[in-house]
């Protein structure tokens, strides 16, 4: 599933409509959104990680920059691979690498 928009709908505030309907839907223990990976469900619901396999990823870019991120084995490679390869993509995809970091490494 890819998110997109609709100028449109956007100013109407459409989105914000149908993201309090499944707010209201998960506050009452009912469904959230079915089309999401549970691994990311799980994640926007309790903010913690849960396990993902990159093997998931539809996206080739997606798939071979966390595969990357992955094989990783210090944070001087990790920070190495942030700073030349994977930064950019992780800043403009949302990625926080620096919890990562934390989450992984203990740092």
């Amino acid at each position: 599933m890819y998110f997109s928009h609709d100028i449109s709908l956007i100013e109407r505030e459409r989105y914000r409509f149908a993201g309090q309907c499944v707010a209201w839907s998960l506050l009452h223990d009912g469904p959230g959104l079915s089309a999401l990976h549970p691994s990311v469900y799980n994640m926007m619901v309790t903010g913690r990680p849960a396990s993902f396999n990159i093997e998931d990823a539809t996206d080739y870019d997606v798939f071979t920059n966390l595969n990357k991120i992955q094989e990783c084995q210090t944070t001087h490679e990790l920070q190495e691979l942030i700073s030349k390869e994977v930064g950019y993509w992780a800043a403009s995809n949302g990625c926080n690498l620096q919890r990562y970091i934390k989450y992984h490494y203990g740092q």
